[in-house]
């Protein structure tokens, strides 16, 4: 954030430009999902941002790929978190946690909106956490099993889907995740409304995670590794047309697409 004004009716702030965002970044690449490495860098600083919002006494409610983007240039390892319209301020000016409102509004993308918005109740930090974990699952697996579900008629549907993730369907979801996030999702599920969110220690267990998978979490990026993922991001829609970028993306390389890949794996793109 470069400043934050208020004025007499109206709140604002101004960011500085930043690159593509991590749902498009994902979708760049063939498979659809990041490296192991990369996902657990992004996890890792995705978490950060979440927590020092939280600690302003504020809820994000809309956590998600889409609403975190690399920075430009040199600063293309800097997660940014963006978009906070439907931010809500959750702790008063001494501290105190705001109570819980008897009913509230079902918000956020329904992908990754949290088990108590299906159910109209207020949101506090682990449900941004939860929205966050499932944004863990798809940058590791790819789509999340409910993506196909069109949330504005069927949203109690994907919140039956989520469910079942937590009972007889957990084994295959949690399948090609580190083992740490099934102890993740645990520890969400049982925090209270005003809990604080342990932060440090899920930023230990991903560490920990690393270090069984012989992981360091130094590594480039998938995107400054493959400069291919950068170029085809830009071309990928909001809505992940992927394999049209791809199409398009080749018109405009011709020859010179392949020398843009730095790796064997990277090199082909499906269509």
């Amino acid at each position: 954030m470069l400043k934050q004004r208020e004025a007499a009716y109206l709140r604002y702030c101004v960011m500085q430009l930043v690159g593509p965002d991590l749902g498009k970044l994902r979708r760049s690449l063939v498979d659809k999902r990041f490296s192991v490495p990369t996902a657990l860098r992004v996890l890792q600083q995705t978490l950060r941002r979440l927590e020092v919002l939280h600690d302003a006494g504020w809820l994000c409610r809309d956590v998600k790929a889409p609403n975190f983007a690399i920075g430009l240039g040199n600063e293309s390892s800097v997660i940014y978190m963006l978009d906070f319209g439907f931010a809500r301020k959750y702790k008063e000016a001494n501290g105190e946690i705001i109570p819980p409102r008897q009913a509230a509004a079902l918000l956020g993308t329904f992908q990754y909106t949290p088990l108590a918005s299906h159910d109209h109740k207020d949101q506090a930090p682990k449900d941004d956490l939860e929205s966050w974990f499932y944004m863990a699952a798809e940058l590791l697996k790819g789509p999340l099993p409910w993506c196909k579900i069109d949330g504005h008629k069927e949203h109690l549907a994907i919140a039956e889907q989520k469910k079942l993730i937590r009972k007889e369907r957990r084994a295959e979801f949690m399948e090609g995740m580190p083992r740490e996030f099934d102890n993740i999702l645990t520890m969400i599920d049982n925090m209270k409304f005003f809990d604080r969110p342990p932060y440090d220690t899920f930023q230990a267990m991903i560490d920990q995670a690393a270090e069984k998978l012989g992981i360091t979490l130094h590594e480039p990026f998938d995107w400054q590794s493959n400069a291919r993922v950068l170029r085809k991001a830009e071309f990928v829609g909001e809505l992940g047309e992927s394999n049209l970028a791809s199409l398009k993306m080749e018109e405009e390389e011709g020859e010179e697409s392949e020398s843009l890949d730095v790796t064997p794996s990277t090199m082909e793109i499906k269509t």
